[in-house]
């Protein structure tokens, strides 16, 4: 993980609101399923507007408050409108990065 400057990007794909309670407990989790959802009904492939790179993103935003609050979590591919995309203003952001199969890379 790194504090990296990221340039405007447009995103766009499913998403959830959980929190940590939620993703602590197994049956409870949303996360896993959410990206075993986003594989299985191959959501990138009915995407429009796709950007020309192969780059997933696992998005956590829209915090309500601390570590306790609930978050919206977004599993997305670049795209290059912004119809119906989640928009990340440029700036500094923490950034995880990862390669290689799913689901073993998240």
């Amino acid at each position: 993980m790194k504090v990296s400057r990221i340039k405007k990007l447009m995103v766009s794909g499913i998403s959830a609101v959980t929190n940590n309670a939620n993703e602590a407990d197994e049956e409870k989790a949303i996360i896993p399923k959410l990206w075993d959802e986003y594989v299985e009904k191959r959501v990138d492939t009915t995407t429009f507007n796709k950007a020309n790179n192969s780059h997933m993103y696992g998005v956590y935003s829209d915090y309500t408050s601390d570590v306790n609050g609930d978050y919206k979590v977004t599993i997305a591919i670049e795209v290059t409108k912004p119809k119906k995309a989640m928009i990340i203003e440029e700036g500094r952001y923490l950034v995880f990065s990862k390669k290689g199969e799913l689901p073993d890379i998240v």
